[in-house]
């Protein structure tokens, strides 16, 4: 006995975005009446300056590549990577990390390397994902295609930069802790 399982073809559709930067979330969620305005709580916490803080040399002499995969947003070390992120503006425009860092470098950044610097900074993106599609959509969930975008805080985002016993103990700080665990339900 045999069978026969002739063709079929599938169709997928795969939409992806590429990253805008904070100042583009802004204009919806910067205290108008389109969203809530989440923008203005941003820029006064540690993620929005931590970049420019460190390029300027106010965390210190030294500022290595691998400070950049959590220090900006939409950085790969795949050099492939052509999704408009930190590290596909670095290669494009050859911004490199100043030999000094000092008062003044951040400027020289944002004058010379505008879309560079725009980048930046742990932005609105580093957690939620890259946000043309969003932005492009004016944010309607209600489109076809609509590719969303991460609204969620698993403890996971969190860790791929705050899980690191030297620098940044947060998160395994928080995993160690009773917050981490439930062991009744609380709807119960």
């Amino acid at each position: 006995q045999s069978a026969s399982s002739g063709t079929t073809n599938v169709t997928q559709t795969i939409t992806a975005s590429t990253y805008i930067g904070a100042q583009s979330c802004a204009v919806c969620h910067g205290g108008g009446t389109i969203a809530e305005n989440k923008f203005d709580s941003w820029s006064q916490t540690l993620h929005a300056h931590i970049f420019s803080d460190e390029v300027d040399g106010l965390l210190g002499s030294t500022m290595k590549t691998s400070c950049l995969q959590c220090h900006t947003t939409g950085y790969s070390a795949n050099t492939n990577v052509a999704d408009g992120g930190f590290s596909a503006l670095e290669t494009q425009y050859k911004w490199t990390i100043p030999t000094v860092l000092t008062n003044g470098n951040w400027a020289a950044m944002q004058t010379n390397y505008p879309l560079v610097a725009l980048l930046a900074n742990v932005q609105c993106e580093s957690c939620h994902g890259p946000g043309s599609q969003h932005a492009a959509l004016y944010g309607n969930t209600n489109t076809a295609g609509w590719p969303g975008l991460s609204i969620s805080y698993p403890s996971g985002d969190c860790n791929l930069c705050h899980d690191d016993a030297k620098y940044h103990p947060y998160g395994t700080e928080w995993l160690k802790s009773v917050h981490a665990v439930t062991t009744t339900d609380p709807a119960g």
